[in-house]
């Protein structure tokens, strides 16, 4: 199955009322642990690196190894930058193929609406400040 945006997973989630896990992985074997996990539990996850992670291999070295999981896994799964520490890290994800942004300078990419829809206008693509805001729709 291909990678996955969160942005339908946790939809889902919020409407079936149940959690989805979210985990760093910072090799192949915690991919492929976490990846074991969520195809005995028939549950989607979340894979995630931070910044600090990607420094000593790169994004697309985290994201190789979790879309090749992906491909062969039959449960939804969705690669994230957990915590990102700029807009251009956020960008690089982006257009290294993650599918999924958390970043702390949010509020300041949103101050540039024009740039950031212009680098994602084409594809799906959920930036988010936290998953908290799912359930503050919900109690609404």
């Amino acid at each position: 199955m291909p990678l996955v945006t969160t942005k339908q997973m946790l939809l889902d989630a919020q409407a079936g009322n149940y959690a989805v896990g979210a985990f760093n992985v910072e090799n192949m074997e915690m991919v492929m642990a976490v990846m074991e996990a969520a195809e005995e539990l028939k549950s989607p996850v979340i894979m995630q690196t931070t910044p600090s992670t990607v420094k000593y291999a790169g994004l697309d070295f985290f994201l190789a190894n979790v879309k090749a999981a992906a491909e062969r896994a039959s449960v939804p799964v969705a690669m994230h930058l957990d915590h990102g520490s700029s807009f251009e890290l956020a960008m690089q994800a982006y257009r290294t193929g993650y599918t999924s942004i958390i970043t702390e300078v949010l509020k300041k990419m949103l101050q540039y609406p024009k740039q950031l829809q212009m680098h994602v206008h084409h594809q799906e693509f959920q930036l988010k400040q936290n998953l908290v805001k799912l359930e503050e729709k919900k109690m609404t």
